[in-house]
């Protein structure tokens, strides 16, 4: 498997860079990265932390 670091603009800034992981599909794609499928599970429960860093 591979893997690619991608970094989340929305989330860095002039002082600090934050970055996720992206794995590659069985078809040699990369989709969705690590960051985005744990708000995509956690959006309903934490919502009220999340909506203030990450736009849901």
């Amino acid at each position: 498997m591979k893997y690619k670091l991608v970094k989340i603009d929305n989330l860095s800034g002039a002082k600090a860079s934050i970055y996720s992981v992206i794995q590659e599909n069985e078809s040699g794609n990369f989709e969705e990265s690590f960051f985005d499928s744990f708000i995509e599970e956690n959006k309903i429960l934490l919502l009220s932390e999340i909506k203030p860093y990450y736009c849901v």
